[in-house]
């Protein structure tokens, strides 16, 4: 009767493995020769998918960006709109296909990063990097 007892305390003081977070490019086509058009599905774990602008202020939310051809961004940076190699997907979009526009012929750098609802970076350890070559 005790174990039983204990067991509830245990998931109390240090918590579950439930509330790991992270993001992953589902089926990675990572180190691949692909062909374009290129489809990225988006995989998230233990934080919520949500349009951006939504929830403001609450760290448990968020949504996509693809940043070519760079690294994970630092915590708390705003992927701004400006810049051709941010690719934003605030509509809490799953998936992304990526045309020439955005991936021309050669090796390329894929970084899924994820950001709170105003584009802030939730930083390196919500982010995962690949690398693809379009032939």
């Amino acid at each position: 009767m005790k174990r039983m007892l204990l067991l509830p305390l245990v998931f109390v003081i240090f918590g579950c493995s439930s509330e790991s977070k992270r993001v992953w490019f589902i089926d990675s086509p990572d180190g691949q020769t692909v062909t374009l058009p290129l489809t990225l599905k988006f995989g998230v774990e233990g934080i919520d998918l949500v349009p951006a602008g939504e929830r403001p202020n609450d760290p448990g939310a968020g949504h996509h960006h693809i940043i070519v051809d760079g690294d994970a961004i630092a915590y708390g940076t705003i992927i701004t709109a400006d810049n051709p190699k941010w690719l934003h997907y605030g509509k809490a979009q799953t998936e992304a296909t990526l045309t020439e526009k955005e991936l021309p012929k050669g090796k390329h750098k894929l970084t899924l990063q994820y950001g709170d609802w105003e584009h802030k970076s939730y930083g390196p350890t919500l982010a995962q990097t690949i690398t693809v070559t379009v032939k």
